[in-house]
């Protein structure tokens, strides 16, 4: 009876996974009007500024910057490449 059982939620668990990752979901591209929230280890910071430039290869505005103690957070908006 426990070995069915087993069976059982184990085979349930299996669908509801793949039902999980059967759907996927777009990312428009982004909007001049998009804000970015980047957050990094401080020890790695220029990791921040090289994602920005990944997501905003024309360029990005800084609108807000804050470092902890660890961590840097770095909020930016694409530029309109003009």
């Amino acid at each position: 009876m426990i070995k069915s059982i087993y069976r059982v939620s184990l085979a349930a668990g299996g669908l509801l996974t793949l039902a999980g990752c059967s759907a996927f979901e777009g990312v428009p591209a982004a909007q001049p009007t998009d804000e970015y929230v980047l957050a990094c280890d401080k020890a790695e910071s220029p990791g921040c500024k090289t994602r920005a430039e990944e997501i905003c290869p024309e360029g990005y505005d800084t609108l807000s910057s804050e470092e902890g103690f660890t961590r840097k957070e770095l909020r930016i908006r694409c530029s309109d490449g003009g």
